[in-house]
């Protein structure tokens, strides 16, 4: 009787043997498809993420899940979700081997969700994870930069150029680039730290066009930014040269109206009347409501400061 149950025992755990071998290859084929998905479609991907963490709530691969899971949503710009998964591995997961990466993603979201404050937090948690060691600074030393850089972004978009300048200059020192420098040339502008915003642009030449380094709206930026500082330090002339420069785009930017408006100030400082009142008017055809409602009192400004008061007047 004994030898009987001990072949019954056997048996069960034979069974069971091939029941949790069957389950496990079928984890990880649905784990599998989860990653092929991602690559075809991260939509399909997410709910196949979705239904895995669902069915294998104990999985070794859960954290894996979530962290793809948090990517899909973050292609699909769905932040609030992307937010929340990553926030899992975080909690639920802290010893887990790719936490790095879910720090950097929780920073992203935030990001492009615009809460820059939390975003500076997290950019600032991966530095710190991923440059406790010599070996994980070497390692990722591209990402650190990275997070280094959407910092400065960080401190640009909430108006802290001070600090912004800080982080750009630290990490366009240890590595320069156009588009860094640019951020920085911006920055400097922004402050108000014009001679320093120049010192850069006659460095690297920012003008030219075969650099293929800058989007057209940046190239735009960088006119309108060098004519304005030649515009607040009293040079018209050659203020005139750089802001004539954005007219010359086939897209205009979103603030052409503020272009126009500082060339036409240019030529009246240079007292160049018909030429003021003639980019004035240009500010009424361009579709945009910037400074729309100031074009008839500055025309009629220029007719009273130059004597003619009786067509002034119908201003």
């Amino acid at each position: 009787m004994k030898f009987y149950k001990k072949i019954f025992i056997t048996a069960i755990l034979l069974f069971n043997v091939f029941i949790c071998s069957v389950f496990a290859g079928k984890e990880q084929d649905d784990f599998e498809f989860g990653l092929k998905l991602f690559q075809q479609d991260p939509s399909m991907a997410a709910d196949q993420f979705e239904k895995f963490i669902s069915t294998y709530p104990r999985s070794s691969s859960i954290a894996d899940a979530y962290l793809w899971l948090g990517q899909c949503y973050q292609i699909l710009e769905q932040y609030d979700s992307s937010i929340l998964k990553f926030s899992v591995i975080t909690v639920n997961y802290p010893k887990y081997h790719n936490l790095d990466i879910a720090v950097f993603n929780l920073g992203l979201g935030y990001y492009y969700k615009n809460e820059f404050e939390n975003a500076i937090f997290q950019f600032n948690k991966y530095i710190k994870i991923s440059s406790s060691t010599t070996a994980k600074k070497k390692k990722n030393s591209e990402n650190l930069r990275a997070a280094s850089i959407y910092i400065g972004d960080c401190y640009f978009n909430t108006g802290k150029y001070d600090k912004a300048i800080e982080t750009y200059k630290n990490e366009n020192d240890s590595k320069e680039d156009i588009s860094l420098s640019f951020k920085l040339f911006k920055a400097y502008y922004l402050n108000k730290q014009y001679d320093k915003a120049l010192d850069i642009s006659d460095k690297l030449n920012f003008e030219q066009s075969d650099t293929g380094l800058l989007s057209d709206l940046d190239r735009q930026r960088f006119y309108f930014y060098t004519g304005d500082i030649y515009f607040a330090k009293k040079n018209h002339e050659k203020a005139l040269s750089y802001l004539t420069a954005v007219e010359k785009f086939s897209i205009k930017p979103d603030f052409i109206n503020l272009v126009l408006l500082r060339i036409s100030q240019c030529y009246d400082m240079l007292n160049n009347q018909d030429k003021s009142i003639e980019y004035l008017l240009k500010i009424e055809s361009t579709g945009m409501p910037h400074y729309l409602n100031e074009v008839p009192y500055r025309i009629g400004l220029i007719y009273y400061n130059s004597g003619r008061y009786d067509i002034a007047s119908n201003y």
